[in-house]
């Protein structure tokens, strides 16, 4: 099956170092009633359920959609070089290298007291991975029992969560329900596990490559040079070489993107200038990002 990706085209892009930080944010407190305001410098964007959240160029966090989530604000003076979006909670990657949680973390506990420092980490909804040197793999939530949990080189985390071991493009996948797991077909690297479905690309070809629920018994193939292809809700998006965006879930504006992410009917994108931008369906008031 040939996927009909929703995009316009696009100019080149430069590097998401480009641009030198214009915003500063004010993180809201316990007690503080004050509103972040922009313009705003953004690096990288995360959807989650029906949330969203924005890492901005001075490693602050900014999260927006259904209430009462994005009122969560991360812990108070930290910054971070990456974010990740659950249902409730919201993890990032602090500069000094640990990964920290806050939000409603009853899903992942007893999590949120042992991170520490992996080498790598995964989030999506309900589901997270931290992976530890050595390759000592130790999963929470949805992503519970994975096949194995030592020699891991990668992990990606969804509703299938999937592992790769010495070979980084053969991948194993498993899930709290084993009628759900839908093994990935065939090598392929840079695998992104989303809600339903699932990403990669073709190591020989560079074609990307999307399978899950959307379309059962089907593989979507995306032909021609990309950077990324990201997995979200029953959705996904190809940020291709050139800086076009193509979603399956909505029709991506024209014009470059460096990131982007998606959850279902809506996605998002960070642009060569550090703008964000938001496109699709405002049915949790996912496009009332801040500005």
């Amino acid at each position: 099956m040939t996927l009909l990706l929703l995009a316009c085209a696009a100019n080149k892009p430069g590097g998401p170092g480009d641009t030198a930080a214009t915003g500063t944010s004010t993180r809201p407190d316990d007690t503080a009633t004050d509103v972040p305001v922009g313009p705003f410098t953004w690096t990288d964007v995360e959807m989650g359920s029906a949330r969203a959240c924005g890492l901005l160029a001075d490693g602050d966090v900014l999260c927006w959609g259904e209430p009462p989530y994005e009122d969560t604000p991360p812990p108070p003076g930290e910054r971070f070089s990456r974010i990740f979006v659950g249902e409730e909670v919201t993890c990032g990657w602090t500069l000094a290298g640990e990964v920290l949680c806050w939000g409603d973390t009853h899903q992942f506990s007893p999590m949120m007291e042992v991170l520490g420092t992996p080498l790598a980490f995964d989030m999506n909804r309900r589901a997270a991975c931290a992976l530890y040197e050595g390759g000592r793999l130790d999963c929470w939530g949805d992503a519970v029992d994975p096949p194995v949990s030592t020699g891991v080189s990668a992990v990606t985390v969804g509703l299938n969560s999937c592992l790769a071991q010495e070979d980084p493009t053969l991948w194993t996948c498993w899930g709290v329900d084993p009628t759900w797991v839908i093994d990935v077909p065939g090598p392929l690297r840079d695998v992104d596990a989303g809600w339903g479905v699932a990403s990669g690309i073709d190591p020989v070809t560079g074609d990307g490559v999307a399978w899950g629920f959307y379309t059962p018994d089907t593989v979507d193939v995306v032909t021609g040079p990309m950077a990324r292809v990201v997995a979200g809700y029953y959705s996904f998006c190809v940020l291709w070489e050139t800086g076009e965006a193509g979603c399956s879930s909505a029709v991506a504006p024209s014009g470059a993107f460096v990131d982007v992410s998606t959850d279902q009917r809506t996605a998002c994108g960070v642009r060569p200038d550090g703008s964000l931008e938001c496109w699709g369906d405002d049915e949790f008031g996912l496009l009332d990002y801040p500005r």
